[in-house]
């Protein structure tokens, strides 16, 4: 009680229907327009505060504040070779964000979306849910996700049966005073 995070006291039986049509996780990514320049630095200024490698990274750092979950991503020791598995994760929003970094093995699991979502060919979305994922993953991530699904201990043990002996799970929710 004191840890100040926030939970659905009453999952309701049909949570989709609390969602608006307009909901950020749950909308397409469009392709947005590209700026070579700026897209540039962004992705040698993240990888550098992902792995810590990186010359020109480290320079474009100092004019950059870090993304604080790429911080959490250098603390676990995240690789661009990992299998990633995001649970709840919507349409891919996060998972296209690291795919455009150079991480490969990711894709997200959202029973809510409309349909599985494929970008550039490559499936980003599934439409499921973590009981029917099979393999093993190196890192599973709930981003403000794990506080709206109906038995949490079940869904962190089928979690905890997806990631090898080495494997990490990320939770991150909500606090009170966020």
């Amino acid at each position: 009680g004191s840890c100040g995070c926030l939970q659905i006291a009453e999952i309701p039986e049909n949570l989709k229907r609390y969602y608006p049509e307009n909901y950020y996780s749950l909308q397409s990514n469009k392709k947005k327009k590209s700026r070579m320049l700026r897209d540039f630095v962004r992705k040698r200024t993240a990888l550098f505060y992902i792995s810590g490698k990186g010359v020109l990274g480290r320079s474009l750092a100092y004019f950059r504040k870090p993304d604080p979950l790429h911080l959490v991503y250098h603390r676990i020791k995240l690789k661009e070779a990992d299998k990633i598995l995001d649970v709840g994760g919507g349409t891919g929003s996060h998972v296209l964000s690291l795919q455009r970094l150079g991480f490969k093995k990711i894709y997200s699991v959202d029973p809510f979306i409309e349909r599985d979502v494929f970008y550039d060919g490559t499936l980003i979305a599934k439409k499921t849910e973590i009981y029917n994922i099979e393999g093993d993953f190196d890192l599973i991530t709930f981003h403000h996700s794990l506080e709206h699904m109906q038995e949490q201990s079940r869904v962190i043990q089928k979690a905890s049966d997806l990631i090898d002996n080495v494997g990490r799970i990320l939770i991150r929710i909500p606090t009170v005073t966020s």
